[in-house]
């Protein structure tokens, strides 16, 4: 929970700026909302951190619902990077 804890803690502390930033580009491109879910669940390590993170802001700046469930499975980018611990290599 710890790291997890942490990237949600820093995201809800510049949520703010976030939105500021994020509102114009989602309302012309609602797809930028599956590219953002991507990266941010990279980041968070955990998918429950990045939907509950993201979501209700996406759903406040305008992102329609059906794009919001569509972007969905893109919270799945837990293995990209290798600090993920379950991707590292077993050496007996």
């Amino acid at each position: 929970m710890g790291v997890a804890w942490l990237g949600d803690t820093v995201l809800k502390a510049h949520i703010n700026e976030i939105q500021q930033l994020a509102c114009d580009s989602l309302q012309q491109a609602p797809w930028l909302l599956a590219v953002a879910l991507f990266f941010a669940s990279m980041l968070l390590y955990s998918k429950t951190a990045t939907a509950k993170a993201l979501m209700p802001a996406a759903l406040l700046l305008g992102v329609s619902p059906h794009s919001t469930i569509a972007s969905f499975a893109a919270v799945s980018a837990l293995f990209v990077l290798t600090t993920y611990p379950s991707c590292w290599p077993r050496w007996r």
